[in-house]
């Protein structure tokens, strides 16, 4: 397909994939705040710390381990090694909560 398509839009794809991954590390910041009832540093040695990929015990602490795991993949240093959005969606966990919520939304109706 992509022997069809102009620079522009094969660039254009590149750089919303990498967004993507920025993104995802962002999310995963964002859910081990909820998670952790922590609030993130906005700088300073423990903002540092997670961004290179060290997530403290005591934002841990009360995760599943598999929530752990995922928010600790979607935080990764190098964007690459993030998991996209279809890898999270495939996580058991996410599937799980997505079943979850949608029997809640059956049992409202």
């Amino acid at each position: 397909m992509h022997r069809y398509l102009g620079e522009p839009i094969i660039m254009w794809e590149v750089l919303l994939y990498t967004y993507i991954l920025f993104m995802t590390f962002s999310l995963g910041a964002s859910i081990l705040e909820v998670a952790s009832d922590l609030e993130l540093p906005g700088n300073g040695p423990l903002w540092h710390s997670l961004r290179s990929g060290c997530i403290p015990e005591e934002f841990r602490r009360n995760l599943s381990s598999n929530m752990s795991h995922l928010i600790g993949r979607m935080m990764q240093p190098s964007p690459p090694t993030r998991p996209t959005t279809d890898d999270i969606l495939q996580c058991p966990f996410i599937k799980m909560v997505s079943l979850l919520t949608q029997c809640i939304d059956q049992l409202n109706d």
